[in-house]
């Protein structure tokens, strides 16, 4: 349990310092070394670095599992590092560097979702003022998810080996690496995925009657990384009252301990997600605005009611069953066995459920099974599990882009397939073809969507990261794990800079020239937040970040007092008119917008 907690309470610290900083306007270089500091000092004092290495080693040391899973785990990164290109993640990168200049505090953020996960990069942002490093910041989430499989793996007694083949397998989950989400991109996702997995570990461990004080930390945890979406509040109200309903007896026997394990998951909750939702409701009275809320005589205010873009709002459309269970060319992005074991979780995850409630007795997989009934049911209910607009059916048209907002019970759900068939007796050497077939379905997903293929890249990593854990002995573990950290960081870099040319080709002809041009002021112009004009901010702030920017709509710029010395704009549709402004000429026009300079 050492090492979800461990991994928890690392990306909780960052985002909470951050968010701390950010508030008080204490976003500088010296503040984030300082903080570095105690935060070293303070774990080597309290011996924090080796006890969960220990463990690790004792269960994985010398193991093929291991070494193998490094080797794929190295190729998958050495594919996902790259300059942010995705629309989403640029956009969210104009609110995470205005953070970092102070120009609003983070209840200033897109969408007014909570920014926990998103103010984790501006620390190093502010130390390294580049985006060498965000892949090593949208990699933690994954490890975590990773780090919660195997726990759960533990509790519901797969043997280590076929635990390890099956995290190795479904981790290939191409959402996690390349795509609208992954590591290739600076978006919540993953987080919410390791969330989910936490507290599918939480009902697994409170199941087998472990009750203590790492479940109750590791709960709030859950909750805070699942509530960095809208629909996370939702799951967790519907997961208290299946825990009220499936606990009762333990409630009603341990009022004390009760209370004390609601307290501290609330406060862990409300520091890190809680009091951006009550922000939201005593300035909208709406706390997850701007998605407007009708549910049942429950009506919240909102720009728009999107309940139309659900999955459960097209269940008459043949389309939906279509994308998911019958994809074009027989390959489901994914992965290979995605029809075949989306049913078969929804149909064992009900019958797991209903037995429980039926018998008022729950184990490991029934209370898995009541986990995934939960979150699928949420899932099909959420706004944008089907489109982005009503009835369109984009997201699932796309690549099943959606899947990313239920990543985490997905990968719950197969590792507890996999327990399943272990359980039938079904022969390991169709399990692990199985597994096979899914993982390479995946792999041959990353490919077809990754824009390059540095093979020699790949298998430098993936052999460095073999290597490395072939080399784990008893009291270098540490050593060798730390030697791979400070090693990642200048290879990591150097993949990111050697694909910069790839960056958004689109938009070189606007972006380019302020790339290396000394410190200029730019607006970008922006009509509307919540329109889907694309949100290029970060790249016109030049190499270093060295310009400083605004935005805004036209009338903002028309009103402003000192003219900015650039101005650039990207057009919403390819008919949309260029832009005329006075005290300005025309230095790049190009179909997607114009750069203008000031005379």
């Amino acid at each position: 349990m050492r090492l979800p907690l461990f991994l928890s309470f690392h990306i909780t610290l960052g985002g909470l310092t951050a968010a701390l900083f950010s508030f008080a306007g204490w976003n500088t270089a010296a503040a984030y070394r300082s903080a570095a500091a105690v935060y070293l000092l303070a774990g080597v004092a309290m011996g924090e670095f080796s006890p969960f290495w220990r463990r690790f080693v004792r269960h994985l040391r010398n193991s093929p599992v291991m070494v193998s899973c490094c080797f794929g785990g190295g190729g998958l990164l050495a594919l996902s590092l790259r300059p942010l290109e995705e629309g989403d993640s640029l956009y969210n990168l104009h609110y995470v560097t205005g953070w970092v200049k102070h120009a609003f505090t983070p209840y200033t953020f897109s969408y007014n979702y909570v920014p926990f996960w998103d103010l984790g990069a501006v620390p190093a942002l502010v130390l390294t003022r580049s985006d060498y490093f965000f892949w090593f910041h949208a990699l933690q989430p994954v490890l975590l998810l990773a780090a919660g499989l195997w726990r759960i793996s533990r509790e519901l007694q797969l043997p280590s080996r076929m635990a390890g083949w099956t995290i190795a397998a479904v981790c290939t989950f191409p959402h996690l690496w390349l795509g609208p989400s992954g590591v290739s991109t600076n978006k919540n996702d993953m987080i919410h995925a390791a969330g989910y997995a936490l507290l599918a570990l939480v009902a697994a461990r409170w199941a087998r009657g472990k009750t203590g004080w790492e479940n109750v930390v590791c709960a709030g945890m859950g909750a805070m990384f699942v509530s960095v979406k809208g629909s996370g509040p939702v799951m967790l109200i519907a997961a208290a009252v299946a825990v009220s309903v499936t606990a009762w007896h333990w409630i009603r026997r341990n009022p004390g301990k009760t209370a004390w394990s609601i307290g501290v998951m609330a406060l862990i909750w409300f520091a890190g997600a809680g009091h951006y939702y009550l922000h939201n409701y005593l300035v909208y009275a709406n706390p997850v605005y701007p998605y407007q809320v009708n549910l049942g005589p429950l009506h919240l205010p909102g720009r728009a009611d999107q309940s139309a873009t659900s999955i459960a709002y097209s269940l008459h459309d043949p389309d939906v069953y279509r994308f998911l269970f019958l994809p074009e060319g027989g390959l489901s992005p994914a992965g290979t066995l995605f029809p075949v074991v989306l049913p078969a979780i929804l149909g064992c995850s009900l019958v797991w459920a209903l037995g429980a409630l039926k018998r008022k007795r729950c184990g490991v997989a029934q209370a898995l099974g009541i986990f995934q009934v939960l979150a699928w049911a949420v899932y099909f209910r959420s706004v944008y599990s089907a489109s982005g607009a009503p009835g369109d059916l984009a997201f699932l048209r796309n690549d099943l882009n959606s899947t990313r907002y239920v990543e985490g019970p997905l990968l719950v759900g197969m590792l507890s397939l996999v327990w399943l068939l272990h359980r039938w007796r079904v022969p390991h050497g169709v399990i692990y073809a199985l597994l096979a077939v899914q993982a390479l379905g995946c792999a041959a997903i990353l490919g077809r969507r990754a824009p390059d293929l540095p093979w020699v890249a790949i298998a430098c990593c993936g052999g460095a990261l073999a290597l490395s854990a072939a080399c784990f002995r008893g009291k270098m573990a540490a050593f060798v794990a730390a030697a791979v950290v400070i090693a990642s960081m200048p290879a990591g870099t150097f993949l990111v800079e050697r694909r910069r040319p790839l960056l958004a080709q689109q938009l070189q002809p606007l972006y380019l020239p302020l790339y290396d041009l000394p410190p200029r002021e730019v607006f970008y112009v922006l009509e509307d937040e919540f329109s889907p004009q694309t949100c290029w901010h970060w790249l016109m702030q030049g190499r270093r970040l060295q310009h400083s920017w605004a935005s805004g709509g036209r009338d903002v710029l028309a009103a402003r007092v000192r003219k900015p010395d650039y101005v650039a704009w990207v057009r919403r549709s390819p008919d949309e008119a260029p832009m005329n402004l006075p005290d300005f000429e025309v230095l790049v026009e190009t179909p997607r917008g114009q750069l203008l300079k000031r005379r």
